[in-house]
């Protein structure tokens, strides 16, 4: 009983406790309840963190005669406002992540999530940098004499590139 309640208490499904009496189609339900239970919680750490971080760059900012350690020196144009920091829970693994991807591209194509959320979704690190980082890879393969080709048949078609559409055929 002390092990149920417990369970119940954060919102863990049964079959996290016992696998033996779950499938895989009711063990992905309740993972997906799981998750969506898991989104408040997650925000008010998020809250919690980025309130904590604020008291701390401010610790750390102001000189020791005003009660802060002076660890840190901000250069004269830039303000406490202007620094920026982002709590992101970890990413979720894929179950079948050929169908995942391409629901997300399409969540993206639609409008109801950004390629940052999608990132955030999946544990996949900070959009701008994923891109900065595969065109310095295929910079890299393109230099070496390598040809890299992506098949880009599945994605949505608002999220292909100009080039890859059919002349006359905007994106």
């Amino acid at each position: 009983l002390s092990i149920m309640i417990a369970i119940k208490a954060f919102d863990l499904p049964f079959f996290m406790f016992d696998e033996s009496n779950s499938n895989f189609t009711s063990s992905r339900g309740a993972w997906l309840a799981y998750e969506k239970a898991c989104v408040p919680k997650q925000e008010n750490v998020r809250e919690l963190n980025r309130l904590y971080t604020l008291w701390r760059t401010i610790r750390w900012t102001l000189p020791e005669t005003y009660g802060g350690t002076g660890e840190i020196r901000l250069p004269r144009n830039i303000t406490l406002r202007q620094l920026q920091g982002r709590w992101i829970p970890r990413g979720t693994p894929w179950w079948k992540p050929e169908e995942e991807i391409t629901t997300d591209l399409m969540m993206v194509a639609c409008g109801a999530m950004t390629l940052q959320e999608m990132c955030d979704k999946r544990g996949m690190g900070i959009w701008e940098d994923n891109v900065r980082d595969i065109a310095a890879e295929l910079k890299l393969a393109q230099q070496a004499g390598l040809a890299l080709v992506f098949n880009q048949g599945k994605l949505p078609v608002s999220l292909r590139f100009n080039s890859d559409l059919p002349s006359g055929q905007a994106a």
